[in-house]
């Protein structure tokens, strides 16, 4: 089985016409779905500026949870000092109210409170 000459002529000029438009075809899709050095490079630099902002809102949100840090530190101290405070001021009632029932007592039998 032998194929002729100018049957082997005649299917590669078809392979080379096929190949040709194949090819381009191959060219334009690429051209098409990848971008150009200019159109990285802006991306890039878009991206870079969103990663920037976004650097600085963790920035913030951290300053924020410093802050929020401390403020709770602060009334943990101001509780300890609150329950102090309240704790002295029921003393002082009990020994206010112990003194004035001393008092009443000592007037309604007469002698001097102790």
């Amino acid at each position: 089985m032998s194929i002729s000459s100018t049957k082997l002529a005649t299917w590669l000029d078809i392979a080379w016409k096929v190949g040709v438009v194949l090819l381009a075809g191959g060219v334009w899709w690429l051209n098409s779905h990848y971008v150009t050095r200019e159109e990285y490079a802006a991306a890039r630099h878009e991206d870079a500026a969103q990663f920037e902002a976004v650097k600085q809102q963790v920035r913030d949100v951290e300053r924020a949870v410093l802050l929020l840090t401390e403020q709770q530190r602060a009334n943990e101290r101001q509780d300890v000092a609150l329950g102090d405070h309240e704790q002295r001021l029921r003393v002082v009632e009990r020994t206010v109210t112990t003194l004035a029932a001393r008092e009443t007592a000592g007037k309604q039998t007469g002698g001097t409170p102790q």
